[in-house]
């Protein structure tokens, strides 16, 4: 079960999403960046969770956290793993959107929220097969707040 926290900044998002890779029995890695940065890294510890956020929207008292999530693993060479690594990415993808809609964390992703699961093979520089979603984590702050204080009074 999730630690309910007040998320009031990326690096504090990025935090749980890294304790929901952790805590998954199938996912052996988590990765936050550019996807083209995780497929240049050479690193890989399959099935990985790699995150990136594609920017943030301000409504109100809301922020709004742009996120694409892939779930990354291998097929072996021949191909003669390929339906089982499909079936397990997309298995562990609906696992991660279960949690993403857990009411213990500080964000709203209402359960009814349609969240469509991309699928990618052999269309990566190392023949990985991808799952990709994005989705859109909502979280209060007030509106009244400085995180990090000017040095002098901003005009008004």
């Amino acid at each position: 079960m999730a630690t309910t926290l007040n998320i009031t900044t990326l690096n504090q998002l990025v935090s749980n999403l890294q304790d929901i890779a952790d805590k998954h029995q199938a996912i052996n890695g988590f990765q936050y960046g550019e996807a083209h940065e995780f497929y240049l890294s050479g690193t890989t510890n399959a099935p990985e969770m790699w995150v990136t956020c594609t920017g943030v929207d301000r409504e109100r008292a809301v922020t709004i956290y742009n996120l694409t999530i892939y779930l990354v693993d291998n097929v072996k060479r021949g191909e003669v793993n390929e339906l089982e690594v499909e079936s397990d990415l997309i298995q562990i993808s609906e696992d991660v959107i279960f949690q993403l809609q857990n009411n213990d964390y500080g964000w709203n992703i209402p359960q009814d929220t349609s969240i469509p699961i991309k699928l990618m093979t052999e269309r990566t520089p190392k023949n990985l097969t991808v799952t990709e979603f994005s989705v859109s984590i909502r979280t209060k702050k007030p509106a009244n707040i400085c995180a990090i204080p000017f040095t002098t009074n901003p005009i008004p």
